[in-house]
């Protein structure tokens, strides 16, 4: 799926770290997916927004809404988004999560030359392993090699239908900077708002505002 469109875990409960986690990059011409993992999420309640304007003043509200029916969301990657995301990794800003001989988590990100920041494409922990704080250690491995490159920022988008992701990078330092209500017109995320998040790097002009 094109950028973050529904990250697949959720954040419920206290957190407890597997024990002799390890990250790792993903190298140039390694797979950029979990083995035998699909894709998907579960949510009961969304991200309401509604927008308003007055007196040439224009706002948007995000507001939690419970839904009737638990939103059950599931896709698969296409061949075009693998090779997309396989041309990312020469960046050196992507990782696998080790745990027990086996890959716990990937993140796949990206730089972006043009506003100095690093775009996270894409994270996913696996089934076995979620909930255990496996995805802030891979945004720990990327904010570290962000740095270490000089970016000033870390971007990202998911949307208003998955709110466990928007408050697990609320809870790693993210703040919602923009919304889009009109960039989703396939059927896979039709009605769907863009929720765009930011972290300033330390050291960045915009740190701590």
């Amino acid at each position: 799926m094109h950028g973050l469109s529904g990250w697949p875990f959720s954040i419920c409960g206290k957190q407890c770290l597997l024990k002799a986690v390890e990250t790792e990059h993903i190298l140039p011409g390694e797979s950029t997916c979990l083995p035998d993992e699909e894709y998907g999420y579960t949510a009961e309640y969304e991200y309401e927004v509604r927008f308003s304007s007055s007196d040439g003043e224009f706002s948007f509200v995000l507001s939690p809404a419970r839904l009737a029916v638990p939103k059950i969301k599931k896709w698969a990657e296409s061949d075009a988004d693998k090779k997309r995301m396989g041309g990312m990794l020469s960046g050196m800003l992507s990782f696998r999560a080790m745990s027990e001989g086996r890959i716990a988590g990937i993140v796949i990100a990206e730089r972006r030359i043009w506003n100095n920041s690093v775009y996270v494409e894409k994270l996913h922990v696996s089934n076995l392993s979620r909930n255990r704080g496996i995805g802030r250690e891979l945004i720990r491995a990327v904010e570290n090699a962000a740095i270490m490159q000089g970016a000033e920022k870390i971007t990202l988008e998911t949307q208003n239908t998955n709110p466990a992701a928007v408050s697990f990078y609320l809870k790693c330092g993210f703040r919602i900077t923009g919304l889009d209500t009109a960039l989703y017109s396939g059927d896979e995320c039709r009605g769907e708002t863009a929720v765009f998040m930011t972290k300033q790097m330390k050291g960045s002009p915009e740190y701590g505002t």
